[in-house]
C-alpha cells in the first residue's frame, strides 16, 4: 500500500516494550504498551496511562528510541502504560470483512476502552490508583470519564494541549471541519493515515498554511516531520468525527445521546490537574486551556505556557 511505502522509507523500530491486550466490556481488544523502571531504578509512586490524541497512535509519544515519553520517564522510575484506544497502532482495528466497523463514537472511547486500561493497570498499583497523561483528544476522553464514570481511580490528570472541544477558536479549521460530513458519503473513516503517509516524503519543510496546525517548524528536525507523518498517523472513525464537528456548530461538545455535555462538565473535575500548553497551539490555544483551567474545581491545579517569555527555548 502507499502507506506501506511510507512506513518504509521512514521506519520507526518495532516496539521493544511487552504489548498487553485488554479485553474492553463491548469485545474490542485493546493495547497497552508496558514501559517498566530499569533494574535498579527506584519505582516511584503511581504507574502512569499515556494516552495519544485524535487519528493518531503509541509514536505520538514514542517515535523512536531516542524521542520517547514514556521510556525517558520510565527511566525516572515510573511504571508507564502507553493506551492505543480502538481502531489505533496495534489495537483492534475493523477489517473489510470483520463484524467490527468503524462507526464507534467518543463515547466508546469513555465508556469502554479507559475503563479496560484504568481497571487494568489500578490492579496493579500501590494506591489502586493510575495517573493520566494525555495529548490533545486523549485528555479529553478522561474529562468525559471523570464526569461520568467518577474520579475513584484517578490520582491525577496531566492534560497537554487538550480542549475542552476540539478546534475552539481556530477559525480556518472549524472551516475546513463543516466539510467532514461529505466525507461519510465515500469513507466509513477517514483514511488519515493513508494521506499523512503519502504526504511524509514532503513532511518538512511546510509548505502549506495547514501543515503549521500541526506543529512547529522552527523546532522540528526535517527527519522527525517525515518519520511522524509516515508512523504516527492513524485512520480516524466517522463516529468520532461527526461528534468532534457537531461540537463545532453547535458551540458544545456533547455525548452522542446527548445527555451529558461535555465542555460544560469540567466543573465536576476536582482531581488534580495540570495544564500543559503551548504558546502557537492552534489546536489548543493559551485563551481555551485558560478556560478550562477556570473552569475545573480541582483545589490541587496547575498551568504553564511553554513559551520564550516564560523561559522556554521555543514557542511550542
Amino acid at each position: 500500500s502507499m502507506q506501506g511505502c511510507a512506513h518504509m522509507l521512514f521506519p520507526v523500530e518495532e516496539p521493544t516494550t511487552d504489548v498487553i491486550r485488554v479485553d474492553t466490556e463491548d469485545g474490542w481488544e485493546i493495547a497497552l504498551h508496558h514501559y517498566a523502571p530499569p533494574e535498579g531504578v527506584q519505582e516511584r509512586g503511581v504507574p502512569l496511562i499515556i494516552c495519544h490524541g485524535i487519528s493518531s497512535n503509541r509514536h505520538n509519544w514514542d517515535l523512536n528510541e531516542e524521542i520517547s515519553f514514556p521510556r525517558y520517564i520510565a527511566e525516572q522510575g515510573f511504571d508507564v502504560y502507553l493506551l492505543e484506544l480502538r481502531g489505533s497502532g496495534l489495537s483492534e482495528k475493523p477489517s473489510l470483512f470483520g463484524d467490527k466497523s468503524y462507526e464507534y463514537s467518543f463515547d466508546d472511547y469513555v465508556m469502554y476502552d479507559l475503563p479496560a486500561a484504568i481497571n487494568y493497570v489500578a490492579e496493579r498499583s500501590p494506591t489502586g490508583k493510575v495517573q493520566w497523561v494525555g495529548h490533545s483528544m486523549g485528555t479529553m476522553v478522561m474529562y468525559a470519564y471523570l464526569q461520568r464514570q467518577g474520579d475513584a481511580k484517578i490520582q491525577s490528570v496531566l492534560a497537554v494541549g487538550s480542549p475542552p472541544k476540539l478546534f475552539d477558536g481556530n477559525d480556518s479549521l472549524s472551516l475546513g471541519l463543516s466539510l467532514f460530513p461529505l466525507v461519510d458519503w465515500f469513507y466509513r473513516e477517514l483514511p488519515s493515515a493513508v494521506i499523512a503517509g503519502l504526504g511524509a516524503p514532503v513532511a518538512h519543510p511546510g509548505w502549506t498554511a495547514p501543515m503549521h496546525i500541526v506543529w512547529n517548524y522552527d523546532n522540528m528536525a526535517p527527519s522527525v516531520a517525515r518519520i511522524a507523518s509516515a508512523n504516527a498517523v492513524d485512520n480516524l472513525s466517522a463516529g468520532v468525527v461527526r461528534q468532534l464537528v457537531g461540537s463545532t456548530e453547535t458551540g458544545e461538545f456533547r455525548s452522542s445521546d446527548g445527555r451529558y455535555n461535555y465542555s460544560q462538565g469540567l466543573s465536576a473535575i476536582e482531581v488534580p490537574i495540570f495544564f500543559v500548553v503551548g504558546a502557537l497551539d492552534q489546536l489548543a490555544p493559551p485563551t481555551t486551556m485558560l478556560n478550562a483551567y477556570r473552569q475545573v474545581s480541582s483545589a490541587d491545579k496547575r498551568i504553564e505556557i511553554l513559551s520564550r517569555a516564560n523561559g522556554y527555548s521555543h514557542d511550542y
